[in-house]
């Protein structure tokens, strides 16, 4: 019988083995956890406990999924939020099955294949696709996770949103990363000054009027009630209603094409799952849209073949502190 063995847990295998160096010099551990029952990692501590609390207070692994991703959404909003999308494999461990659920942001129903071309009289803008309205699709991050809890968590929302809640009301101590995250987002600014009016919220709040913070200031996110409305009304607190039509009537006013029934139609899609064998385990992740899950496995069948014409230079053999485990691995 084979053991399951998730893409995450290798994801953090390969990112870990990708901080060692190539030199040969000694790899230094700084610290060293055991958990007996679960743990949560997430780019910021924060998420990580919101994720954690969601555990001691009974919760299941859905349920704190879902608290890190709603609490990412204020700590790292550079990167993560409630604007965008994502994916995520879920283990029934009860049904010994693995669902796939892809809430990835959608294009807007009106959207064509040549929407970012150009004409003979005009040449094509690459920054259509990446600044202002026509580079924003419809979000699928609150539909999905509203979905995702009801169907597999065991918590209330509420109570899975109250952690992400309060990091916004209260506000959070900064860290280096987002700091930085504010630093090149002003180099942008400073390179198109016509931003600082177009995107005049972004700049007064998350850009401080300018003024970048310093690691251990204070920041309170506006998020906090729009989550409160999410904890009230579910999805609908977002996707309908004044939220929704807020977004919808800011991202026209950018030249973006998004609609009302767009943000109302939005839904999670669920897939099968890819899978794939390595040493003797196997491997689950997701499926296209999403590109990790077939590039991970393929990766793994190259290893494979590699680690059968050279034994010595497998993974199982190198250890994971072996710097050529990293050549191995790139």
């Amino acid at each position: 019988m084979h053991s399951t063995w998730l893409t995450g847990c290798l994801t953090l295998t390969i990112l870990c083995l990708a901080n060692v160096p190539a030199d040969g010099a000694k790899v230094e551990v700084s610290e060293r956890h055991s958990f007996s029952h679960a743990c949560v990692a997430a780019d910021h501590p924060l998420a990580s406990e919101a994720g954690a609390e969601m555990l001691r207070r009974g919760g299941n692994v859905v349920d704190a999924a879902v608290a890190t991703s709603f609490a990412l959404s204020v700590v790292r909003p550079e990167s993560c939020g409630i604007g965008g999308g994502g994916f995520l494999v879920y283990w029934d461990a009860a049904k010994r099955q693995a669902v796939a659920i892809d809430y990835r942001e959608r294009a807007p129903a009106a959207a064509s294949r040549d929407m970012y071309l150009g004409t003979d009289d005009k040449p094509a803008d690459p920054r259509l696709s990446q600044v202002g309205g026509l580079a924003v699709a419809v979000p699928g991050e609150v539909a999905g996770l509203c979905w995702v809890l009801e169907n597999y968590g065991t918590l209330d929302l509420p109570t899975v949103l109250k952690p992400a809640i309060r990091l916004a009301r209260e506000g959070f101590v900064v860290d280096e990363m987002f700091v930085e995250a504010q630093r090149e987002t002003l180099d942008d600014f400073k390179r198109h000054p016509e931003y600082v009016e177009r995107y005049a919220a972004l700049y007064e709040v998350y850009l401080n009027g300018g003024e970048p913070f310093t690691p251990g200031d204070r920041f309170h996110s506006p998020l906090g009630k729009v989550l409160e409305l999410i904890a009230q009304q579910g999805a609908n607190g977002f996707h309908r209603g004044a939220v929704a039509e807020a977004i919808v009537a800011t991202v026209k006013e950018q030249g973006g094409i998004i609609t009302r029934e767009d943000f109302s139609a939005q839904q999670p899609v669920v897939r099968e799952p890819v899978r794939g064998e390595y040493a003797g385990y196997e491997v689950i992740s997701m499926p296209p849209p999403s590109s990790g899950g077939i590039a991970i496995i393929e990766t793994l069948n190259i290893l494979t073949a590699f680690e059968r014409l050279h034994p010595q230079m497998s993974l199982t053999h190198l250890g994971q502190n072996d710097p050529l485990a990293v050549h191995v691995v790139t």
